[in-house]
């Protein structure tokens, strides 16, 4: 994968998750199971203090999000409905940030691009097109050396080392599921993946790729249709999709936005993908 230094580490609070390092430039809680809520706060102190990043990200429940406030952090974006409590009831998330070095805030020119984008996909949102076209699979770890390939050859840069394919193998492991799209010809051409969070309340739509002569053929739209279909089939049929997509790049914004997913709003400066720290944007469907 051409350009790809050494990989975020990887923290591990009870079953909590945080990711640490210079690769994004970040700490992020990445996966928070609130029975160690006071740990990982007493572990995000202590990176703060030891780990040189210019930004620390945290996905949270609202209700959580009182002392990170306390702790210099601000609101970046919230997802109505992004968790669950034990019994059902759907509660709010938040993306909590704290900028730690002040070059790491967006520039008005950064908004402005995303602004104009989001004003192009809205209006670009209003023509679906047909979809159906095409069949999509799930793919399984006998799938992994192709898909490798893709993410290699698609992404200068990515924030996990999906260009591995004993990586790919241990996501599926973990109840990742991997989708894709073959050519006439019978060649892997576009894939995506579906990584359920919080035991089940919500899942992230993401890893989409499309190889450079496939693309404009709406596929990343089948994808996600075909992905829409296969939870609504499983035990995540009542979890909530959401994405964090490249702002700048209209066309998996607008497939979005084409599937009845609502803007959450941007991270930014936010992930090492495509060679460089980017914003990304934060997508949510309200119902599946």
């Amino acid at each position: 994968m051409t350009g790809v230094t050494k990989q975020d580490e990887t923290l591990y609070v009870g079953n909590s998750r945080l990711q640490f390092g210079p690769f994004n430039d970040r700490i992020y809680l990445y996966e928070l199971d609130e029975a160690d809520w006071p740990e990982v706060l007493s572990a995000l102190d202590g990176l703060m203090q030891r780990v040189s990043v210019g930004k620390v990200v945290a996905k949270v429940p609202a209700r959580c999000v009182a002392p990170l406030l306390d702790r210099g952090f601000e609101l970046e974006l919230g997802v109505p409905g992004l968790f669950r409590e034990g019994g059902g009831e759907r509660l709010d998330g938040v993306f909590a940030v704290r900028y730690l070095d002040a070059e790491r805030r967006p520039s008005a020119h950064e908004r402005e691009q995303v602004r104009q984008v989001l004003e192009l996909v809205r209006t670009k949102a209003q023509r679906v097109p047909e979809t159906g076209q095409r069949q999509v699979h799930e793919l399984g770890p006998e799938s992994a050396e192709e898909l490798a390939a893709i993410y290699g050859e698609v992404f200068a840069s990515y924030p996990f080392p999906i260009q591995d394919p004993a990586f790919l193998r241990s996501c599926m492991e973990e109840g990742v599921r991997y989708f894709g799209v073959y050519s006439d010809e019978g060649r892997l051409i576009a894939v995506s993946s579906a990584e359920p969070h919080s035991g089940g309340a919500n899942v992230e739509m993401t890893d989409f790729a499309t190889l450079p002569p496939a693309r404009g053929q709406g596929l990343a739209l089948e994808l996600l249709n075909g992905m829409h279909r296969a939870l609504l089939e499983s035990p995540l049929r009542s979890a909530l999709p959401y994405t964090i997509a490249r702002a700048l790049e209209v066309g998996m914004n607008l497939s979005f936005a084409r599937a009845g997913y609502a803007m959450a709003g941007t991270l930014w400066r936010n992930t090492n993908i495509g060679g460089q720290l980017e914003q990304m944007n934060v997508w949510y469907r309200p119902q599946m």
